[in-house]
């Protein structure tokens, strides 16, 4: 599969790369605030969400463990 024109360029790599940072710094900051907030997630709802999505929930792998 050929690579996007825009993407091929090192301006095209450096847009790419600040909207997967974006991406992720969105997600992070949704889940602090869920779980910052009165009714955070238990392990295994967190676990049930990196289930369902793991190449996007994996970074939360840490909350799903039980202390």
């Amino acid at each position: 599969m050929p690579l996007d024109p825009d993407n091929a360029t090192a301006e095209g790599q450096m847009r790419m790369c600040r909207s997967a940072e974006q991406q992720l710094f969105d997600r992070c900051r949704t889940f602090n605030e869920i779980m910052t907030g009165p009714n955070p997630l238990t392990p295994a709802e967190v676990r049930k969400l990196i289930d369902r999505d793991p190449a996007r929930y994996h970074i939360f792998e840490r909350w799903a463990t039980p202390c």
